[in-house]
C-alpha cells in the first residue's frame, strides 16, 4: 500500500506541475478552477478504489477479478457523471475539461492497474 502510495503522489505532483506549466504559459484563457479540485478527486478516489481492492487481492483470484472489474466501471460511471454535472452546470471550456479528467481518469487508472497487477502475481514492488 505504501508504495502505491508513494507513486500515485508523484504523479499527482507531476501531473500539477504540468497543468500549472501548461495553463500557466501556453493555455491560460482554458483554465478552469476546478482543476485542482479534479486532481485531488482522482488522487482520493484512486486511493480509496485501491484501498478496497488491495483488502481484497488475498481472496481467491475470481472474486477479486470481479471487484476489480466493478470498480473500474463505477470509476468509469463517477468521472462521466463529473463531465454531465459539468457539462450541465457550466457548459464553459467542455472540450479542455474533458481533456483533463480524461487525462486522470487514464492515468490514475493505470497506475491502480499496475500495482495492483503487480499485486495480485505476487511480484516484488
Amino acid at each position: 500500500m505504501k508504495s502505491f502510495f508513494l507513486k500515485i503522489t508523484f504523479a499527482t505532483i507531476i501531473l500539477a506541475i504540468a497543468g500549472g506549466f501548461l495553463f500557466g504559459f501556453f493555455f491560460p484563457e482554458a483554465f478552469s478552477p476546478i482543476f485542482p479540485v479534479l486532481l485531488l478527486f482522482g488522487f482520493l478516489f484512486a486511493l480509496g478504489s485501491y484501498g478496497l481492492q488491495f483488502s481484497k487481492i488475498n481472496d481467491n483470484f475470481s472474486k477479486f477479478s470481479r471487484i476489480h472489474m466493478l470498480v473500474t466501471l463505477v470509476r468509469l460511471f463517477v468521472y462521466s457523471a463529473i463531465v454531465v454535472g459539468y457539462l450541465i452546470l457550466s457548459g464553459s471550456n467542455i472540450a479542455t475539461f474533458v481533456v483533463v479528467i480524461a487525462v486522470l481518469y487514464i492515468v490514475f487508472t493505470f497506475l491502480e492497474t499496475k500495482e495492483l497487477s503487480k499485486q495480485s502475481l505476487g511480484k516484488p514492488n
